[in-house]
């Protein structure tokens, strides 16, 4: 190298037009930008970790619901879980009951009050809340149910309920609310302004004297507190001379009045039973544990009383007790198909074709197809979809 030569012969400048400085820069700012993004949202997801983790940390711890217990709460609310997953929310003033708790069936009473439900879905499970005479069927969903003597609402938030009152079915989705009045209350009878047999008249003139015009009786109460009622004169009592001559006979001290002969008191017939209150029994001794009764007279209902309104229904809870209780298959079969024979609800129809299929799957798998293929037929986008798809076996 020569040492005399200048510097800038050697090294040269690199030629970057505008263009591509404008792109350096760009790429610059992008990165840097997105560096800063991230930190946000990772500020963000820091910030909603720890919220989630604090509301857990606070939240109160759901007591377990055991078959069996009564819970009644006073000025606080009161959260329960159930073993199979599902949670209630028993609001202040409140009482429920867990009847029963098994694989097959839940079934709660809330006996005053409101409660909120948030079930655990679950295909093979039916899941009952019981209200009055009111009971709410859900397989998966969230609801609440209030109670105040005979008034009781459903209100539902999500999923599909089933809403039953006697024969009466309703079908609730998403939103929808349901109510039941109480009944109306008749008066009381006002007071009859007749003079009671053991009143005493007083002021009566005697058997020897003229009976002078009266007015209205009132009611009088003596210090003695008996009743009695006084004759109100229309007039002075009138004098001697005023008084007319009465000619009609007067009876004497020992005469007695003629009285109609005593008529024999009719007969009281036995009361006849009806397919209500057989139906009402039967329900009640179905709460209280006793199943077998209970299916004595659900089958009473359905054959003494085949085109009541209480006969669809009561040939339904037939099968359910027979093959959730009792393991009969056989016989839920025929209870379910009895009521395929009587009832003309959709919803009923659908819920016992379902159970038709379970309780084939048992023991007649030909059938149980059968069955099978009927209700994807009739009910492709039923709740029991399913489990009518798993219910018979291969």
């Amino acid at each position: 190298m020569n040492p005399q030569r200048p510097l800038n012969e050697f090294v040269k400048p690199a030629d970057v037009s505008s263009a591509a400085l404008h792109l350096e820069w760009h790429e610059v700012r992008r990165r840097v930008k997105r560096r800063k993004q991230m930190k946000v949202a990772l500020s963000v997801v820091a910030l909603l970790c720890v919220g989630l983790f604090a509301g857990l940390l606070l939240r109160p711890s759901a007591e377990l619901f055991t078959p069996g217990r009564t819970v009644l709460t006073r000025d606080a609310s009161q959260t329960l879980r159930l073993a199979e997953g599902s949670r209630v929310v028993v609001a202040d003033n409140s009482g429920i009951e867990l009847k029963s708790a098994d694989a097959s069936e839940v079934l709660l009473v809330l006996d005053h009050g409101r409660a909120l439900f948030d079930v655990e879905k679950n295909p093979g499970r039916t899941f009952v809340v019981k209200a009055d005479s009111v009971e709410v069927r859900v397989i998966g969903t969230r609801f609440t149910v209030q109670r105040e003597g005979p008034q009781v609402s459903v209100n539902v938030e999500r999923g599909i309920v089933e809403v039953r009152d006697g024969d009466s079915v309703k079908r609730l989705e998403r939103g929808a609310s349901w109510s039941r009045s109480p009944s109306a209350v008749v008066g009381a009878l006002e007071p009859s302004d007749e003079v009671a047999d053991d009143e005493v008249i007083d002021d009566a003139p005697a058997d020897d004297q003229p009976r002078p015009t009266k007015s209205t009786p009132t009611r009088k109460r003596n210090g003695s507190g008996k009743k009695g009622v006084k004759k109100q004169l229309a007039a002075s009592e009138p004098k001697e001379e005023d008084v007319p001559i009465v000619t009609a006979p007067v009876a004497e001290e020992n005469d007695t009045l003629a009285k109609p002969p005593d008529s024999p008191l009719p007969t009281m017939k036995p009361t006849e039973p009806n397919p209500a209150d057989m139906f009402t029994a039967a329900m009640r001794a179905r709460s209280d544990g006793k199943p077998k009764e209970a299916i004595v007279g659900f089958q009473q209902v359905c054959e003494r009383w085949p085109q009541s309104a209480y006969a669809p229904m009561s040939a339904f809870e037939w099968g359910r007790l027979a093959l959730d209780t009792q393991g009969d298959a056989r016989q839920a079969a025929r209870a379910f198909e009895r009521t395929l024979e009587l009832a003309t609800s959709a919803s009923l129809i659908e819920d016992a074709l379902a159970r038709l299929t379970e309780a084939y799957a048992r023991y007649d798998v030909g059938s149980c197809r059968r069955v099978q293929a009927d209700y994807l037929k009739r009910f492709p986008g039923g709740p029991h979809v399913r489990s009518v798809n798993k219910a018979c076996p291969p």
